[in-house]
């Protein structure tokens, strides 16, 4: 992870959410190298998730385009070595808490809660 952006107000505007102007958006941006083994195609919506104090924030999914905050996921076949950087973009009720943490867990266990997954606070 290499930081957490709040974003501004006016660009949930042309999302088409219908409570967008009551709603806070948050950028994480973290960055990815293939260091071993054989690399895939990755989607990180389901690895990361990101949090305000103790509770879990949802994820902004929309199914076109949003330039304030562009997701890249490895092509399949990536080359060790290879490097992308990505945004995921979350958001909260406006005045709720700021999204202070990330974690990714790739449930390796399947057992939640295993000790096994990263965090990573801000600030």
């Amino acid at each position: 992870m290499t930081s957490i952006v709040q974003g501004r107000s006016q660009d949930l505007k042309d999302t088409g959410l219908a409570d967008a102007d009551e709603k806070t958006s948050y950028y994480v941006n973290y960055e990815m190298t293939v260091v071993s083994g054989d690399a895939y195609g990755m989607d990180m919506s389901h690895y990361l998730s990101a949090w305000a104090g103790d509770k879990q924030v949802g994820e902004l999914v929309l199914s076109k385009r949003f330039p304030p905050c562009q997701e890249v996921n490895f092509p399949i076949n990536v080359a060790v070595g290879a490097s992308i950087s990505s945004c995921k973009a979350y958001v909260t009720p406006s005045g709720a808490a700021p999204v202070d943490l990330v974690q990714f867990d790739n449930d390796d266990t399947y057992e939640g809660g295993d000790g096994t997954a990263v965090q990573w606070r801000q600030g």
